[in-house]
């Protein structure tokens, strides 16, 4: 990695380098795009799951809050949030 960075550091200024990086990053954001959309995918048919997602990319995409911090609390009230709404269904369920 770092023979990489010393690499560019030599070579940041050439326009045949630069291109070679628009292009990269034009590639990763497609690719990132495409990622988005299949994760997103299954989260059309659970609006809490869509709920918490949108959360998470809020906190750190918006707010520029740190991933781990960000995952440390989202990870937690997602679990607690499944688990009433499984026991909800599970009440509903007993009940008919």
């Amino acid at each position: 990695m770092i023979a990489l960075g010393v690499l560019y550091e030599h070579t940041q200024n050439d326009p045949h380098v630069r291109h070679l990086f628009a292009g990269l990053a034009a590639a990763a954001s497609g690719l990132l795009i495409a990622m988005a959309a299949k994760i997103l995918m299954p989260l059309r048919r659970n609006p809490m799951a869509a709920g918490i997602a949108a959360l998470g990319f809020v906190a750190i995409a918006v707010f520029r809050f740190p991933l781990l911090p960000t995952m440390l609390i989202l990870t937690p009230l997602s679990i607690a949030l499944a688990a009433h709404a499984a026991r909800l269904a599970n009440e509903r369920g007993a009940r008919q």
